[in-house]
């Protein structure tokens, strides 16, 4: 196979590859349709998110303002990986070089937008468990509200800086390593190369996200297992011994949730590496073909899938929550008590325990609570 048969390689195309009995290293159009699916859950599922916040003034906890920031990096991830996939599918198999150079311009667009998004994500997903815990520990809310500052700064600071730099020096493009049809970091050797033996290509695909990706499963496992056990500690210490399964399972289904549908891109990043030596200039032996193409459509349902995840955790999982969205619609159709008289959503037994949606901030995460005084107890975490 001569290189005449890609020589406009910046469109994406199937190769040829019947003379070397290989086949083509491309993995087709069905992660593509099915990123599109799990994009536009995720932009429905994080619009909701931001709904809520928008409507529900009284639950403007500061964890409900971590989530709705991650839900807007959600957004726009979802949002340009729906441009991704028009792009992909306008252009796929395109030979004409004025279209090709289109689909470049949109691609870097696409790579700065999703890239720096998905690192911010990965920001506020690790913040959100440090508020978790440091709630759990009974931080004071001030030292709380100081480090929200403080991270605010960082996330979007930091990846702002990686992103522009990718794109001054022209790394932001298309490529098949690591991605399921959206474009990344670019690899500039392509169709030809062999990523063992281009380390820059790697420590820029590392430096663009799969790094971060790494350190948030690490410090995601390590926050949510001290805050498990945080919370156990302080149950065992009540006098009552009262459990709240609702959050137990919460702080399990988070960094489960996460990770499942994170996982696919890192396997798939370090596949591309362990086996890229077998591409020869864009055939590679079927069953890597066809491992590739079923990581493709996995990673596509995950990465493009992190708004609707958020959602089903925190809006469809909490009682309090989808109680009270419903009851914000139909108010005016008198379907729902008046908000003043809402004072036993989370009164579920005379020792209450709270973990997310909570006005009063001010006061312990874990602290026993007496029935007969629900109004201090409005809008808290009630049964999942």
């Amino acid at each position: 196979m001569s290189l005449s048969n890609v020589s406009h390689y910046n469109c994406p195309r199937e190769f040829n590859c019947s003379n070397l009995n290989l086949s083509s290293f491309d993995i087709g159009t069905s992660p593509t349709y099915a990123s599109i699916v799990t994009s536009s859950l995720s932009c429905v599922g994080s619009l909701l998110i931001l709904l809520a916040y928008w409507i529900l003034k009284e639950m403007r906890t500061t964890a409900q303002k971590i989530i709705t920031l991650l839900s807007i990096t959600d957004l726009l991830t979802a949002a340009g990986y729906l441009l991704a996939a028009w792009n992909f599918l306008a252009h796929f198999n395109e030979m004409d070089k004025t279209e090709c150079d289109t689909f470049k311009t949109v691609c870097e667009v696409q790579s700065f937008i999703t890239t720096w998004s998905t690192l911010c994500s990965f920001g506020w997903t690790v913040a959100l468990a440090l508020h978790f815990y440091l709630v759990v520990r009974v931080c004071k809310q001030e030292h709380i509200s100081k480090l929200l500052i403080i991270e605010n700064i960082v996330i979007w600071s930091l990846p702002t800086v990686i992103v522009v730099s990718l794109l001054a020096t022209k790394s932001l493009g298309y490529t098949r390593y690591a991605t399921s049809n959206w474009c990344y970091v670019t690899d500039t050797k392509y169709p030809s190369s062999d990523l063992q033996d281009n380390g820059v290509t790697i420590v820029l695909m590392l430096v663009a996200g799969n790094l971060w990706e790494i350190l948030s499963y690490i410090a995601v496992i390590a926050l949510y297992t001290l805050t498990r056990r945080e919370y156990a500690n302080k149950i065992r210490a009540r006098a009552d011994n009262q459990n709240h399964p609702g959050v137990e399972r919460r702080l399990l289904l988070i960094p489960i949730v996460f990770i499942l549908l994170r996982m696919w891109g890192t396997i798939q990043f370090f596949f591309s590496i362990a086996t890229s030596d077998l591409n020869q200039e864009g055939c590679v032996p079927s069953w890597v073909a066809a491992v590739y193409h079923v990581l493709g459509i996995l990673q596509a349902i995950g990465d493009g899938g992190q708004g609707w995840g958020n959602a089903l955790l925190y809006i469809f999982l909490s009682s309090t929550m989808r109680h009270e969205l419903f009851c914000s619609a139909c108010e005016r159709m008198v379907l729902c008590p008046d908000k003043n008289d809402r004072t036993t959503i989370a009164n579920y037994s005379s020792s209450a325990v709270n973990i997310s949606w909570r006005t009063n901030e001010k006061k312990p995460l874990l602290k026993n609570k007496s029935a007969t005084s629900s109004k201090n107890i409005r809008y808290t975490e009630s049964r999942p």
